[in-house]
């Protein structure tokens, strides 16, 4: 892992794209185990195969230098942002929360997202916001690993 310190911005992007696709796999298969959605199972398979094909091709540019293996990076990365951060995390949860909080009525009381009685949906709504936030991180480092002087080289 010494040979990252060369490319600080492909290290960075990689620990946040990393953090971001094991929140969304946590996440997802709390849902499918907990609350029963069997359908988060796509996200889950999703993550166990693209979370090690990721960091095997950061790893393999690092050692091989070919700039193939960085691009399957940065696109797997990219896209992990866009669906199921900015997507999932930020319309699925975030504005989900925030009209919640916003909207006045029965069917828009903030308890029936966050009951006291259900850790389950707490934990739900929560890492589905946090990846949103993390999603944000991820973008700004992977908009400095794709303008990096670095690895245009």
């Amino acid at each position: 892992m010494g040979k990252f310190r060369e490319y600080p911005w492909l290290q960075s992007s990689l620990y946040s794209y990393l953090l971001l696709g094991i929140t969304d796999t946590v996440h997802h298969l709390h849902a499918a185990k907990s609350l029963g959605h069997s359908t988060a199972m796509h996200a889950v398979w999703t993550g166990v195969v693209l979370i090690p094909v990721a960091l095997l091709s950061a790893y393999g540019f690092v050692v091989y230098r070919r700039k193939v293996l960085l691009w399957v990076f940065m696109s797997i990365a990219l896209l992990a942002v866009i669906l199921p951060g900015i997507y999932h995390g930020g319309w699925d949860h975030l504005m989900k929360i925030l009209a919640h909080l916003r909207l006045e009525g029965e069917g828009t009381d903030i308890r029936s997202l966050f009951p006291p009685e259900d850790k389950n949906l707490w934990f739900y709504e929560v890492t589905g916001t946090a990846e949103f936030l993390i999603s944000l991180i991820a973008l700004y480092f992977l908009s400095r690993l794709f303008t990096s002087s670095r690895v245009q080289t």
